[in-house]
């Protein structure tokens, strides 16, 4: 193994390796090859079937092609399959081999890619990508040795520039076998799958086709190898490579980014966050650089650091929210609070930056904060929306002092927000002649209601500050303000129903459709009021995402006694959020809130319906789940393990609600869900039989279909 020694040295190989007799052996033959080809197609006599077997080609190469689409687009099973029915035909193919062993890598499975490079680097030993990837995929196992190794080979290759183009694979075939028709025919259909949109026409005769990352170069390869000895422990010597690259090609961005990385793993926070900056305006797409960057900023001197990073034009609000939208993503939610109270402060008439706080204090469960952000934007707005009374919306939100999340906490608990809901009930008032009124807030006119059933054309502007009312009616909603949140809903209605476009295509879809099943709540299926005051031994949280809300506050008897539903809504959690390595908002969400119910409560769990409709079916396209049941064992394992965690931890009595079959699309998928979940927590419940009498699974699934198997016929759920 020669890597050692260069590493050691801090220099890296430039000798010249003379190929192996196997592979001037495939050179050799691979340009007889074309010679052969081109000799049978200029001779008048060649035999017809034979000319036949030729025309085959493009056959491979349309699969090829098709196979790329489906890569381009993430759509790795369908592509793995068409890949590995070539290589049936062609067992040698190099697009196949190296595109498999590239998608392998992408979805974090080493094993798997560690087969199929392997085989790549023996068919085609000069191949420097065959040689990085294997090395990829050996750093992925922490063989760091094997990876090192890998990667030596392919510097020493790309120093000689030894590397086989990949277009001689398609002179190369064999085109006897029959099947190859039948390949063809089973995939005829693969564009017709596509987005218009989204089909990106690939080259097959692209020297790295297949791969996802780009060509291997002789800096990547070094910061590759600094990589690996970072994770080793060797940083100084690591560092001592990245300098090499970084001084021949200061701006090259994964050097840089490796660079952060080892400044913060050394504590150096201001250069670190000085760097991944600098990156994230160079990538701003970047998901590795801006989880790097919320690394580094949730340090103790991270965000002071970034404030003094910001050249005083940099400090303006936009460049603020946009980084605050970077780093909220991964986990780091006090640091872009911050950031978007200095952008709000800034521009204290733009909605966006206050529907963004008002969705940070939602993650945080500091709903009083969150209005009181929706009443300060109402307070400075500068342009009003038609059919909308931002002064009604004031007087329904404000004075809401009781929501306070901390007035109420009980002491004797160890974790924080904890309080039980207080009614406040406001005498009726006469909704439809205020709204009639029509203040203009800020330039005091009044509206006659001339504009009522005329449809507007909102803007971005609009769509927000339309949003900031949408989410403070749920957050009114799901703290207990229910005449309020009806008074809401009824004021901001009409501006919702005159939306020239709907809004289910706009930018503040999700705003809408919460609001949408509120209003329709509040109006059509009332709940009874005034209640008594609710308390710890009538108590029965309804944790969930947005199915939690139909149910909110109505009551059921449990053990035949009267409860009261009180919802802990955790906006669009998927159960795949909670793993252990997930830094994702919603998973900090769903700890806020668990934080918020009193040790030793009876809850109703109503998770997974967005992992049923979005998260299981992608993770099967990806090629993470072999099937449809793989990902939902899986996925139902890991919301038994965080049950559990509930109820030892936090001494909680759980009753795991079944997902409600509502979409026709996703129904099987979760009925499927339900089954597995049903079968996997009985099996748990005697096998730990301490835990298991605090965990119940709620059996009326079969109350949620007809006959016919179609929804119930009446809104249990939105």
């Amino acid at each position: 193994m020669r890597n050692l020694e260069f590493l050691k040295a801090n220099r890296f190989p430039m000798y010249v390796d003379n190929e192996s007799d196997e592979g001037c052996s495939k050179q050799q033959n691979m340009m007889q090859s074309k010679v052969s080809t081109a000799e049978r197609l200029s001779t008048p006599n060649m035999q017809v079937p034979r000319v036949a077997e030729e025309l085959k080609v493009p056959l491979i190469r349309s699969l090829l092609t098709k196979a790329l689409k489906a890569q381009h687009v993430e759509r790795f099973k369908l592509a793995g399959t068409i890949f590995r029915e070539v290589l049936q035909v062609l067992p040698k193919q190099r697009i196949c081999l190296r595109a498999l062993g590239a998608m392998a890598l992408e979805i974090n499975h080493y094993p798997e890619a560690v087969n199929w490079l392997q085989e790549g680097v023996r068919e085609y030993p000069n191949d420097a990508l065959f040689h990085t990837r294997l090395g990829d995929a050996y750093s992925g196992l922490g063989k760091y040795e094997e990876a090192l190794e890998k990667y030596d080979r392919a510097l020493g290759l790309v120093v000689d520039n030894q590397s086989l183009t990949a277009i001689s694979d398609l002179d190369k075939m064999t085109l006897a076998d029959e099947t190859i028709s039948n390949v063809e025919k089973n995939h005829t259909d693969v564009k017709s799958t596509f987005k218009r949109d989204q089909i990106k026409e690939p080259d097959i005769d692209d020297l790295n086709a297949g791969d996802l990352q780009g060509a291997v170069t002789l800096d990547g390869l070094k910061i590759a190898c600094a990589k690996v000895l970072s994770k080793m422990g060797n940083g100084s010597l690591a560092n001592a490579i990245l300098m090499e690259v970084l001084k021949d090609s200061p701006g090259n961005i994964d050097a840089l980014y490796e660079y952060g990385g080892l400044l913060l793993s050394h504590g150096l926070i201001k250069d670190a966050v000085s760097v991944f900056l600098k990156l994230m305006i160079a990538r701003p797409g970047s998901k590795k650089i801006r989880r790097s960057l919320s690394k580094a900023l949730k340090h103790q001197q991270g965000l002071e650091s970034l404030k003094n990073e910001l050249a005083p034009e940099a400090m303006a609000a936009p460049a603020l929210a946009f980084i605050a939208s970077c780093v909220k993503d991964y986990g780091a939610i006090s640091e872009a609070v911050e950031l978007y109270e200095m952008a709000s402060t800034m521009s204290p008439s733009t909605p966006g930056y206050f529907l963004s706080l008002i969705h940070l204090y939602e993650v945080t469960y500091e709903y009083h904060k969150g209005l009181e952000k929706a009443v300060t934007f109402f307070r400075n707005a500068k342009s009003s929306i038609r059919n909308l009374s931002y002064r009604s919306a004031i007087e329904c939100i404000d004075n809401n002092k009781g929501i306070s999340q901390d007035q109420e906490s009980n002491p004797s608990e160890s974790h924080v927000g904890v309080e039980y809901p207080r009614w406040c009930i406001l005498p009726s008032r006469d909704v439809e002649a205020e709204q009639e009124r029509h203040v203009l807030v800020n330039n005091n006119q009044e509206n006659d209601g001339s504009d009522r059933g005329t449809s507007c054309n909102y803007d971005e502007s609009n769509l927000d500050s339309l949003a900031v009312v949408f989410t403070a009616t749920k957050i009114l909603f799901i703290s207990g303000f229910l005449e309020r949140a009806s008074r809401l809903a009824r004021i901001v209605e009409p501006a919702r129903a005159a939306s020239a476009k709907p809004l289910h295509q706009t930018l503040v879809r999700n705003e809408a459709a919460y609001f949408t099943c509120l209003h329709q709540i509040l109006e059509d299926y009332p709940i009874p009021l005034p209640f008594g005051p609710i308390e710890k031994s009538n108590a029965l949280f309804l944790a969930g995402d947005s199915h939690c809300l139909s149910a909110a506050w109505r009551r059921v008897c449990l053990r035949g006694k009267d409860c009261v539903l009180i919802p802990k809504l955790v906006t669009g959690l998927k159960i795949w959020h909670l793993r252990p390595e997930s830094d994702f908002y919603p998973k900090i969400a769903f700890e806020n809130t668990m934080k918020s119910i009193p040790d030793v409560s009876k809850v109703v769990m109503l998770y997974g319906e967005i992992d049923c409709r979005d998260g299981i079916i992608g993770a099967v396209e990806k090629g993470k789940y072999q099937d449809i049941e793989e990902g939902v064992q899986a996925t139902v394992d890991l919301y038994i393990d965080i049950l559990q965690k509930l109820v030892t931890e936090r001494r909680f009595e759980l009753f795991v609600h079944p997902i409600p079959p509502v979409l026709n699309e996703t129904r099987p998928l979760v009925q499927t869900f339900n089954r597995t979940l049903e079968q996997r927590l009985l099996f748990y419940k005697k096998a730990h039989p301490a835990i298991g009498g605090r965990l119940h699974w709620l059996d009326f699934v079969a109350d949620l279909l007809t006959a016919e198997g179609l929804p119930v016929p009446f809104p249990l759920f939105c």
